[in-house]
């Protein structure tokens, strides 16, 4: 399993050079054959028969082909609608229309050349085979003079067509996946009490049941009546919630949920402890979860007669403790928070109506510690924030100086003392250190933060291909500081979590515990599976009930080390 590159590739990483191994996405010409025997109902596409109810015949020595029959082989996924005397087929961005009146063929507007008369027959468009490759060729295949043949002897025709397909190519060195793991040891046995679960850490867990069904893992309604109930790690219920006019329960931190209430205009967010006791109270159109103690609530305020919002912090008592003042607003990281008054600007009536955001930082006491001088601010990692101002993105330290310059097009954050860094003339991504000094160059183009767990030090880039019909189909690329992994070493290290990674078995697609180098722990036996937190882990099964009915299983397991 690769977990590093090897010196010699390190060092041509640091000269600037970009490893030849790794996934690459690119266009390759495939081609398909389709033969018609006139006079029956044999359509082949590479030697497989294709569906066809009605012969294909000759019309003025035209083969004669229908039209929905040719579309579904050649074009996959097309849909046809009929107006009066014109048929249309969808096949991606691009319309193809068929005037069987006039007898005229268009590909997105344009008229193309046509052999012989088009007609109805049977219910169904038929189409003189000789015009298949002028309509392919314009959908962006490709089909030469010689490539529709005609054979008398068989009465058989045959297109040969070019099509441009996406091939992809990965050399990138995969985890080894060993062993087969044990069986989980349950603290709470799979159950269908419920139809969503959720981990709180400390070995408690919020369940909830819906008044409707749900099938598969993950589904939440929210505008359905709800029973929620706070649980141990066996199982054993602790507390149970009327929730009422309540549409969402979440973890908000500190012991306490984050809940939207229905009021008699309106809905309102507050929060609710353990117990169910009102903390922040429900007169705010937005409460984040806690981050360092302290929650965003926001609420709409009328300035002038304009309604704004704005933003402000509680603490774990529901207390108001940094004034709801600013336009904008980030969680507290490493004791500080990016924040925004914004400033009005006149329009061309001299009225206050537009508002330009610049972006400073505030202590837990709510006092400015950095100038409300930068277009961005980041939260604060390993003492360092990236900001962005007229110039590109750069680092200030806690006092406010500019550690590195604003130079850069996009910038991460510190982790381990490396980030990324995306140059603004040539989009090239450079790994640099906490004094901005470049590493290593990871890739030629703009690379930017996967979705997932912002603790792993991972960037990706997206390839794409253009295919005929404005379709396009990608591939993401994953780096590391030293360069290339592939997606299941990203995904391993973007999961792992008190040792133990949540992981889809590709060959039972069912999903089990391996530790941070790919071996398995925990065998794979579920359709779902959460991380592990302070010791255990919620896993979910979809199942089928004695009455045929879909439902979902929950449970929860511990961690075997623990």
């Amino acid at each position: 399993m690769k977990k590093f590159v090897c010196m010699a590739m390190a060092a041509m990483l640091a000269m600037g050079a970009v490893p030849a191994y790794g996934m690459d996405i690119a266009l390759k010409d495939v081609s398909h054959t389709f033969t018609a025997k006139v006079g029956t109902t044999e359509f082949k596409k590479d030697g497989e028969a294709q569906p066809l109810d009605v012969a294909v015949y000759l019309k003025d020595g035209y083969t004669m082909l229908p039209l929905r029959t040719f579309m579904t082989a050649a074009l996959e996924g097309t849909s046809i609608r009929w107006e009066k005397d014109l048929a249309y087929v969808f096949w991606g961005r691009q319309i193809l229309a068929f005037d069987m009146k006039g007898n005229r063929i268009l590909v997105d507007g344009t008229e193309l050349p046509v052999s012989g008369k088009m007609e109805v027959k049977d219910g169904r468009v038929f189409i003189p085979l000789r015009n298949w490759g002028n309509i392919l060729n314009a959908c962006g295949f490709t089909v030469g003079e010689d490539d529709i043949i005609w054979d008398s002897a068989s009465r058989t025709a045959t297109v040969h067509v070019t099509v441009p397909t996406a091939e992809i190519t990965d050399e990138t060195e995969k985890p080894d996946f060993v062993g087969t793991g044990e069986m989980a040891e349950y603290s709470m046995k799979m159950t269908t009490a419920y139809d969503h679960m959720e981990s709180l850490g400390n070995g408690l867990f919020l369940a909830q049941k819906f008044d409707i069904a749900i099938t598969k893992p993950g589904l939440m309604p929210s505008d359905n009546d709800t029973v929620r109930y706070l649980l141990d790690a066996e199982g054993n219920i602790l507390q149970t919630y009327d929730t009422g006019t309540d549409r969402v329960m979440r973890d908000a931190g500190e012991e306490a949920f984050k809940v939207c209430r229905v009021g008699n205009v309106d809905t309102y967010y507050g929060t609710v402890d353990y117990e169910g006791n009102t903390v922040i109270p429900f007169e705010y159109s937005r409460v984040n979860s806690y981050a360092e103690g302290l929650a965003q609530v926001v609420k709409r305020v009328e300035e002038n007669g304009i309604a704004r919002r704005k933003i402000g912090y509680a603490d774990s008592t529901g207390e108001i403790v940094i004034p709801i003042q600013f336009d904008d607003a980030a969680d507290f990281s490493e004791g500080l928070a990016a924040v925004s008054i914004a400033k009005k600007l006149p329009n061309d009536d001299g009225v206050d109506l537009r508002l330009e955001f610049l972006y400073g930082y505030i202590d837990q006491t709510g006092k400015v510690v950095i100038d409300m001088n930068y277009l961005a601010a980041e939260p604060f990692s390993e003492g360092l924030a990236a900001v962005r101002t007229e110039e590109g993105y750069g680092f200030v330290d806690k006092n406010g100086k500019e550690v590195i310059p604003c130079q850069y097009k996009w910038v991460g954050k510190f982790i381990d003392g490396k980030t990324f860094a995306v140059e603004k003339d040539t989009d090239k991504t450079w790994v640099i250190d906490k004094t901005g000094k470049k590493l290593n160059l990871v890739t030629e183009e703009y690379a930017d933060y996967p979705v997932g767990n912002m603790q792993v030090n991972v960037v990706s880039e997206m390839k794409r291909v253009f295919l005929p019909g404005g379709r396009s189909e990608g591939v993401e690329i994953y780096y590391d500081t030293e360069g290339e992994i592939s997606e299941e070493e990203f995904l391993l290290r973007e999961r792992v979590s008190e040792g133990l990674v949540a992981y889809q078995n590709d060959n039972t697609e069912k999903y089990g515990y391996t530790d941070k180098d790919g071996k398995w722990i925990i065998s794979p036996a579920f359709d779902w599976a959460e991380p592990f937190e302070d010791g255990y882990a919620i896993v979910a099964n979809e199942i089928t009930l004695e009455n045929g009915e879909e439902d979902v299983e929950w449970g929860i397991i511990r961690h075997p080390n623990k």
